[in-house]
């Protein structure tokens, strides 16, 4: 048997697979309830979900794992979100009344937009709509007015 080649339930070193771990089998979880009111509190800081791993010792894959597997947690992911943005948010206020020393506006423009989805708005205004022609399968092609575009 070649090394490319490794019958089923092997590695291509020939050493048997090791099964995959059923549910309730392996390391038990170190989920403890009381981090879903932990994560509320460290995100309403203005602080990441993915910090929060960090601030416990374990892997991000770890609280997303959590996330799936703890209904509690999931949601409290979700308020912990809208608390950080409510901090972003009121950080960005009182910047813009002159309330923080120092502030650095271009970080804190990146981080909502990184963070949070906000987005620079263009506004584009079409003001002439012209006629197409429209090819068809059939190889024949149809001609819409401005009109027939617009809908």
């Amino acid at each position: 048997m070649s090394k490319e080649e490794a019958p089923f339930g092997y590695t291509r070193a020939g050493k048997p697979r090791k099964r995959p771990a059923r549910p309730g089998e392996g390391k038990p979880s170190s989920f403890k309830p009381e981090y879903c009111e932990q994560l509320i509190q460290y995100m309403s800081g203005g602080l990441s979900f993915e910090a929060f791993a960090g601030h416990l010792g374990v892997a991000v894959s770890t609280i997303w794992q959590w996330e799936q597997e703890h209904e509690k947690f999931a949601e409290a992911k979700k308020v912990g979100y809208a608390l950080g943005l409510e901090f972003w948010e009121k950080l960005g206020r009182n910047a813009a009344a002159g309330k923080v020393p120092n502030f650095n506006a271009t970080v804190w423009i990146f981080n909502m937009k990184n963070r949070y989805q906000w987005r620079d708005r263009h506004e584009i205004q079409v003001k002439k709509i012209q006629p197409a022609i429209v090819e068809r399968l059939d190889g024949g092609t149809i001609e819409l007015t401005a009109e027939e575009v617009k809908e």
